[in-house]
């Protein structure tokens, strides 16, 4: 899938241990996100994403699907709902050239 670049604010929810970060995006695809992050999760753990920018919120459930050590951590949604593959579908074409 095509990725691109797209600053916006997340927080994450990892429901098992309670944990929520906060970070920011720096590229975006329909079936994932790449969060800056200096204390990302471990691979494979699920959580619940929120990404927010000017134009609405975006949620859904994702599957951390790689780790950069201390840099921050790719992001594979799942379970994603109609309303909010839209959402995305809309925020994608407003970034295509």
């Amino acid at each position: 899938m095509p990725r691109y670049p797209l600053i916006a604010d997340v927080e994450i929810y990892e429901p098992v241990s309670r944990t929520r970060l906060d970070g920011r995006t720096a590229e975006i695809s329909t079936n994932g996100c790449y969060v800056d992050l200096t204390s990302p999760l471990p691979k494979n753990t699920l959580i619940q994403v929120r990404i927010s920018r000017d134009s609405g919120e975006f949620r859904t459930w994702a599957r951390v699907a790689y780790v950069h050590d201390k840099a921050g951590m790719g992001l594979a949604f799942f379970d994603t709902t109609a309303e909010q593959r839209r959402i995305i579908g809309d925020w994608i074409g407003e970034l295509q050239p």
